[in-house]
Protein backbone atom coordinates (compact mmCIF):
# COMPACT_ATOMS: atom_id res chain seq x y z
CA UNK A 1 0.00 0.00 0.00
CA UNK A 2 1.10 3.30 -0.92
CA UNK A 3 0.16 5.01 2.74
CA UNK A 4 2.95 2.17 4.42
CA UNK A 5 6.19 3.26 2.33
CA UNK A 6 8.46 5.11 3.58
CA UNK A 7 8.58 9.17 2.28
CA UNK A 8 11.24 8.92 -0.44
CA UNK A 9 9.98 5.58 -1.35
CA UNK A 10 6.02 7.03 -1.98
CA UNK A 11 8.09 10.39 -3.86
CA UNK A 12 10.25 7.63 -6.13
CA UNK A 13 7.68 5.83 -6.96
CA UNK A 14 5.47 8.76 -8.11
CA UNK A 15 8.12 10.70 -10.01
CA UNK A 16 8.47 6.95 -11.87
CA UNK A 17 6.92 6.19 -15.81
CA UNK A 18 4.11 5.15 -14.30
CA UNK A 19 0.72 6.81 -14.66
CA UNK A 20 -0.04 5.65 -11.28
CA UNK A 21 -0.04 7.02 -7.96
CA UNK A 22 -0.82 10.27 -9.74
CA UNK A 23 -1.82 13.64 -8.89
CA UNK A 24 -5.05 12.04 -7.23
CA UNK A 25 -2.72 10.13 -5.15
CA UNK A 26 -0.82 13.05 -4.67
CA UNK A 27 -3.87 15.09 -4.00
CA UNK A 28 -4.96 13.21 -0.78
CA UNK A 29 -1.73 13.00 0.66
CA UNK A 30 -1.60 16.77 0.15
CA UNK A 31 -4.93 17.28 1.84
CA UNK A 32 -3.77 14.80 4.74
CA UNK A 33 -1.07 16.85 5.70
CA UNK A 34 -3.07 19.54 5.72
CA UNK A 35 -5.11 18.08 8.11
CA UNK A 36 -1.80 16.86 10.36
CA UNK A 37 -0.70 20.79 10.24
CA UNK A 38 -3.86 21.72 12.24
CA UNK A 39 -3.97 18.91 14.74
CA UNK A 40 -0.33 19.67 14.87
CA UNK A 41 -1.18 22.96 16.18
CA UNK A 42 -4.04 22.36 18.58
CA UNK A 43 -1.64 19.93 20.36
CA UNK A 44 0.52 22.18 20.62
CA UNK A 45 -2.52 24.58 21.94
CA UNK A 46 -3.93 22.66 24.69
CA UNK A 47 -2.24 22.95 27.97
CA UNK A 48 -0.34 26.15 27.35
CA UNK A 49 -0.84 29.57 29.81
CA UNK A 50 -2.91 30.93 27.14
CA UNK A 51 -5.44 27.42 26.75
CA UNK A 52 -6.10 27.99 30.00
CA UNK A 53 -7.61 31.44 30.06
CA UNK A 54 -10.19 29.68 26.85
CA UNK A 55 -13.46 29.68 27.78
CA UNK A 56 -14.94 26.11 28.36
CA UNK A 57 -16.98 26.58 24.84
CA UNK A 58 -13.52 26.82 22.63
CA UNK A 59 -11.50 24.30 25.14
CA UNK A 60 -14.42 21.79 23.99
CA UNK A 61 -14.26 22.91 20.26
CA UNK A 62 -10.93 22.42 19.97
CA UNK A 63 -11.13 18.89 21.43
CA UNK A 64 -14.02 18.51 18.89
CA UNK A 65 -12.02 20.09 16.08
CA UNK A 66 -9.39 17.64 16.59
CA UNK A 67 -11.43 14.47 16.76
CA UNK A 68 -13.04 15.31 13.91
CA UNK A 69 -9.22 16.11 12.08
CA UNK A 70 -8.29 13.01 13.29
CA UNK A 71 -11.47 10.98 11.38
CA UNK A 72 -10.66 13.29 7.98
CA UNK A 73 -7.23 12.67 8.03
CA UNK A 74 -8.16 8.40 7.88
CA UNK A 75 -9.82 8.86 5.44
CA UNK A 76 -7.57 11.13 3.51
CA UNK A 77 -5.05 8.74 4.36
CA UNK A 78 -7.33 5.90 2.56
CA UNK A 79 -7.90 7.98 -0.23
CA UNK A 80 -4.05 7.90 -1.43
CA UNK A 81 -4.38 4.63 -2.26
CA UNK A 82 -8.12 4.06 -3.70
CA UNK A 83 -7.23 6.75 -6.37
CA UNK A 84 -4.15 4.81 -7.65
CA UNK A 85 -6.88 1.48 -7.09
CA UNK A 86 -9.64 3.44 -9.33
CA UNK A 87 -7.12 4.15 -11.93
CA UNK A 88 -6.14 0.30 -12.00
CA UNK A 89 -9.49 -0.31 -12.66
CA UNK A 90 -10.18 2.21 -14.91
CA UNK A 91 -7.28 0.40 -17.00
CA UNK A 92 -8.58 -3.60 -16.83
CA UNK A 93 -11.44 -2.04 -17.86
CA UNK A 94 -10.12 -1.59 -21.01
CA UNK A 95 -8.19 -4.58 -21.45
CA UNK A 96 -11.40 -6.38 -22.13
CA UNK A 97 -12.27 -8.80 -25.07
CA UNK A 98 -13.42 -6.99 -27.76
CA UNK A 99 -14.44 -9.57 -30.16
CA UNK A 100 -18.18 -9.99 -30.40
CA UNK A 101 -20.69 -7.27 -29.92
CA UNK A 102 -21.48 -8.83 -26.69
CA UNK A 103 -17.84 -8.52 -25.42
CA UNK A 104 -18.09 -4.32 -26.98
CA UNK A 105 -21.23 -4.18 -24.91
CA UNK A 106 -19.69 -5.23 -21.70
CA UNK A 107 -16.40 -4.18 -22.19
CA UNK A 108 -17.85 0.07 -22.73
CA UNK A 109 -20.59 -0.89 -19.74
CA UNK A 110 -17.55 -1.59 -17.48
CA UNK A 111 -15.28 1.41 -18.70
CA UNK A 112 -18.11 3.93 -17.93
CA UNK A 113 -18.11 2.01 -13.99
CA UNK A 114 -14.91 2.26 -13.52
CA UNK A 115 -14.38 6.08 -14.90
CA UNK A 116 -17.69 7.06 -12.57
CA UNK A 117 -15.40 5.41 -10.19
CA UNK A 118 -12.44 7.02 -10.75
CA UNK A 119 -14.72 9.94 -10.25
CA UNK A 120 -16.17 9.46 -7.59
CA UNK A 121 -12.49 9.18 -5.74
CA UNK A 122 -11.28 12.66 -5.90
CA UNK A 123 -14.63 14.15 -5.38
CA UNK A 124 -14.19 12.52 -2.24
CA UNK A 125 -11.19 13.88 -1.10
CA UNK A 126 -12.45 17.46 -1.88
CA UNK A 127 -15.45 17.01 -0.35
CA UNK A 128 -13.55 15.74 2.99
CA UNK A 129 -11.02 18.76 2.11
CA UNK A 130 -13.86 21.13 2.26
CA UNK A 131 -15.17 19.48 5.87
CA UNK A 132 -11.53 20.12 7.45
CA UNK A 133 -10.81 23.24 5.49
CA UNK A 134 -13.92 24.77 6.80
CA UNK A 135 -12.45 24.38 10.41
CA UNK A 136 -9.14 26.25 10.14
CA UNK A 137 -10.48 29.52 10.78
CA UNK A 138 -11.20 28.59 14.42
CA UNK A 139 -7.51 26.83 13.95
CA UNK A 140 -6.51 30.73 13.37
CA UNK A 141 -8.51 32.20 15.97
CA UNK A 142 -7.64 30.04 18.89
CA UNK A 143 -4.29 27.86 17.67
CA UNK A 144 -0.98 28.36 19.43
CA UNK A 145 0.15 32.06 18.10
CA UNK A 146 3.68 30.58 17.88
CA UNK A 147 2.68 28.13 15.42
CA UNK A 148 -0.06 29.99 13.52
CA UNK A 149 2.05 30.05 10.58
CA UNK A 150 1.54 26.30 10.30
CA UNK A 151 -2.69 26.99 10.36
CA UNK A 152 -1.72 28.74 7.10
CA UNK A 153 0.21 26.39 6.05
CA UNK A 154 -2.12 23.35 6.37
CA UNK A 155 -5.04 25.70 4.73
CA UNK A 156 -2.37 25.49 1.78
CA UNK A 157 -2.07 22.43 1.96
CA UNK A 158 -5.74 21.47 2.13
CA UNK A 159 -6.21 24.06 -0.80
CA UNK A 160 -4.19 22.37 -2.96
CA UNK A 161 -5.92 18.82 -2.34
CA UNK A 162 -9.32 19.99 -3.37
CA UNK A 163 -7.93 21.59 -6.59
CA UNK A 164 -5.99 18.76 -7.49
CA UNK A 165 -8.90 16.36 -6.76
CA UNK A 166 -11.36 18.70 -8.85
CA UNK A 167 -9.02 18.10 -11.73
CA UNK A 168 -9.30 14.32 -11.49
CA UNK A 169 -12.89 14.59 -11.90
CA UNK A 170 -12.30 16.82 -14.38
CA UNK A 171 -10.26 15.17 -17.00
CA UNK A 172 -12.24 12.30 -16.37
CA UNK A 173 -15.50 13.84 -16.77
CA UNK A 174 -14.68 14.19 -20.39
CA UNK A 175 -14.64 10.18 -20.76
CA UNK A 176 -18.33 10.06 -19.22
CA UNK A 177 -21.45 9.48 -21.55
CA UNK A 178 -23.97 10.08 -19.08
CA UNK A 179 -24.96 13.93 -19.57
CA UNK A 180 -26.63 14.47 -16.66
CA UNK A 181 -23.81 13.07 -14.79
CA UNK A 182 -21.40 14.76 -15.73
CA UNK A 183 -23.29 18.40 -15.67
CA UNK A 184 -24.23 17.99 -12.33
CA UNK A 185 -20.64 16.91 -11.11
CA UNK A 186 -19.25 20.19 -13.06
CA UNK A 187 -21.54 21.89 -11.52
CA UNK A 188 -21.02 19.92 -7.92
CA UNK A 189 -16.84 21.02 -8.72
CA UNK A 190 -17.60 24.83 -8.96
CA UNK A 191 -19.53 24.90 -5.75
CA UNK A 192 -16.35 23.13 -4.07
CA UNK A 193 -13.97 25.25 -5.46
CA UNK A 194 -16.13 28.54 -4.66
CA UNK A 195 -16.64 27.85 -1.35
CA UNK A 196 -12.92 26.63 -0.70
CA UNK A 197 -11.25 29.53 -2.23
CA UNK A 198 -13.86 31.70 0.66
CA UNK A 199 -12.42 29.39 3.15
CA UNK A 200 -8.96 29.77 2.49
CA UNK A 201 -8.69 33.74 2.14
CA UNK A 202 -10.62 33.96 5.58
CA UNK A 203 -8.25 32.01 7.04
CA UNK A 204 -4.99 33.61 5.64
CA UNK A 205 -6.57 36.95 6.26
CA UNK A 206 -6.37 36.10 10.00
CA UNK A 207 -3.08 34.39 10.14
CA UNK A 208 -1.30 37.58 7.92
CA UNK A 209 -2.84 39.68 11.00
CA UNK A 210 -1.48 37.86 13.40
CA UNK A 211 2.30 38.01 12.02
Amino acid sequence: MLIDMKLKDFIDELSSDKPAPGGGSASALSASLGVALYIMVMNLTKGKKFYSEYSEEVKKGIDDSMEKMEFFKRELEALIDEDTNAYNRVMAAFKLPKNTEEEKRIREEEIQKAYKIAIDVPYKTAKISLDALKMFEFGARYGNPNAITDIAVGCNLLYSGIVGALYNVRINLNSIKDEMFVNEMKMECDDILKKAEACKEAVVKLVEGKI
